[in-house]
């Protein structure tokens, strides 16, 4: 989705639009149900969610021409959940090194260390291991 500038919409608006039915179809159809985490008592649910599946699949999405990471996509095989880490601050970094940590989940991504990786890690330290 853009709206005529350069790289994705902004992402609150993004958001707006995608809770919005649009008169004439929809622009995005998942077969999975998506949640947005924006609060704390959200995160706290999605983490119950991820750290009890077997594998989550991983994806980070940012502003062009900026440093840090605007959404982190996590998803298991029954649902997505998209952490908005401008929203959510500081309160993401300890419960994402829990879910990093967490032996019992595999983590997978595409290219996540070369791309996504770098970004993610200017939350602060965050540790990567490669199977």
């Amino acid at each position: 989705l853009t709206n005529g500038t350069k790289g994705p919409m902004h992402w609150p608006a993004w958001v707006k639009l995608m809770e919005t039915p649009p008169e004439k179809g929809y622009l995005l159809s998942l077969s999975v149900p998506w949640k947005v985490v924006k609060s704390k008592d959200e995160l706290e649910t999605s983490m119950k969610v991820l750290s009890s599946a077997s594998t989550i699949a991983m994806d980070a999405e940012w502003v062009p021409e900026t440093k840090g990471v605007a959404i982190l996509q996590l998803a298991t095989w029954e649902e997505v959940h998209i952490w908005d880490l401008q929203e959510l601050g500081p309160l993401v970094l300890p419960h994402l090194r829990e879910l990093l940590a967490a032996e019992s989940v595999r983590k997978l991504g595409f290219c996540f260390s070369s791309s996504d990786w770098p970004r993610l890690s200017s939350l602060g330290p965050l540790e990567l291991r490669r199977l």
